[in-house]
């Protein structure tokens, strides 16, 4: 299993080789107020971006860096509610004003692995108290849901709008439920409720990715093969195995080796989770072939992987360096 991993470290650290590395790159675009927009040059910037970024630099022992990051999280992205802003615009304000439970639950993942890391109470601290506020707005009926909107208003009196009563079952982050379990008994019934609705909905020929709270049946859904993998990553950080999926993913790779490279459920998001996925499930042979075909398709002989016509992402940059660092943890 080791030589596997060993191998697809080695495929992704080439492929990085032939540019200059990504890091470097991404180092580059940063912006002046210390974050990295959405692409390039860009006017905005997501909480997704910095959470990956702390999560790179927590893998990597980088404490400095990872403070100086949680204090942009904290005076940028952090609203009122302790909840996370999904997005700024250029002058950083909220380009919206409502969060995503998916976010929400990676940054308290991120905190409570940094605290244990580096010893750090201020870090649990943070974390408990998101925790509450997910727990209190995010939760319908002992179910996770996608998130809340609000108005603020000057008075400082805010205006709660009711969550949409669906959860994506891509948002659901199950390391950091598991965690939630053990850390309050009010977690409990919502840990285990949501764990159902996600292998439930896992595990059948076509995945269902949303669920209805209130109506206590799976939505249709236009979300594609991304969330299928976000699903499978999820549960296998978790420490569960989605057998039949990623069988069926190997498969698919084993016949068509670019299939989630190119075509229609072809993608950079796609083909970095499939090769982490496959990976991690010990695909070592399928992995190599995403991996290989990523490289071919998105990496351009640049420095920032991208597709062809299309702006570099640096969410998607960040991402393949995080899978890079975790692959080689496991291989060691």
């Amino acid at each position: 299993m080791k030589k596997a991993l060993c191998l697809c470290v080695m495929i992704l650290v080439l492929a990085c080789g032939a540019r200059a590395s990504v890091e470097e790159a991404l180092e580059a675009v940063r912006a002046e107020n210390g974050l990295l927009p959405d692409v390039p040059g860009g006017q905005e910037y997501s909480a997704e971006a910095l959470l990956r970024e702390m999560r790179l630099r927590l893998l990597k022992n980088d404490r400095e860096r990872f403070d100086a990051l949680f204090v942009l999280m904290k005076k940028h992205f952090q609203s009122p509610l302790l909840l996370l802003y999904p997005r700024l615009d250029a002058a950083l304000r909220p380009v919206k004003y409502e969060n995503d439970v998916g976010i929400d639950l990676q940054a308290y993942r991120l905190l409570l692995d940094a605290s244990e890391r580096w010893n750090e109470p201020a870090y649990h601290v943070h974390a408990r108290g998101l925790a509450r506020r997910i727990l209190r707005f995010n939760v319908y009926h002992d179910s996770l849901v996608n998130g809340v909107s609000w108005k603020e208003r000057r008075s400082g009196i805010f205006t709660l709008y009711e969550p949409a009563h669906q959860i994506s079952l891509a948002s659901i982050d199950v390391s950091a439920l598991q965690r939630l379990q053990e850390s309050s008994p009010k977690w409990e019934a919502v840990a285990q409720r949501c764990l159902g609705i996600l292998l439930a909905g896992s595990d059948t020929r076509s995945h269902r990715l949303v669920y209805d709270v209130e109506k206590r049946a799976y939505a249709p859904s236009s979300k594609g093969v991304t969330d299928e993998l976000r699903v499978m990553a999820n549960l296998l950080d978790g420490g569960l195995s989605p057998l039949r999926s990623i069988e069926e993913l190997a498969d698919r790779v084993d016949a068509e080796p670019s299939c989630l490279a190119k075509g229609e459920d072809g993608s950079l998001t796609a083909s970095i989770l499939g090769g982490y996925v496959l990976a991690r499930a010990g695909y070592a042979e399928a992995a190599h072939k995403v991996f290989l075909a990523l490289d071919e398709t998105y990496g351009l002989g640049e420095n920032l992987l991208h597709a062809p016509d299309e702006l570099p992402g640096t969410a998607d940059n960040l991402l393949y360096l995080i899978v890079r660092e975790l692959l080689k943890m496991s291989a060691r």
